[in-house]
């Protein structure tokens, strides 16, 4: 139901992925929207397995990295004007006045 043409229905991971966010779904009863169908069988499998999870400690919890994230110490804005400046010679701006016609935004930017 989350996703389109039945697709989780074919790939096992996506299967568990979609079974485990419908189960997750805030204010879903999933008990009576999947009543009679055997995606009923998998929520309710998810259900006994979450609580028996629960509680518990993670079996492997990572100690916080401040390398890690240091590096995040810029606006995504001024990522974005370095990260054009690099590229003028690349990508010309010659074709932004046609873009801006066609794709409605915030002109601010």
């Amino acid at each position: 139901m989350h996703l389109d043409d039945w697709y989780a229905q074919s790939h096992p991971d996506e299967d568990f992925a979609e079974t485990f966010a419908v189960w997750l779904t805030p204010g879903l009863d999933w008990r009576k929207r999947y009543h009679g169908w055997k995606a009923l069988q998998k929520l309710e499998y998810v259900d006994e397995l979450m609580r028996s999870l629960a509680g518990q400690t993670a079996p492997y919890q990572p100690g916080y990295r401040e390398k890690d994230f240091n590096c995040l110490n810029q606006k995504l804005k001024t990522y974005y004007l370095k990260k054009r400046k690099q590229n003028e010679d690349t990508y010309p701006d010659f074709y932004d006045r046609d873009l801006r016609q066609l794709f409605a935004g915030d002109r601010a930017s």
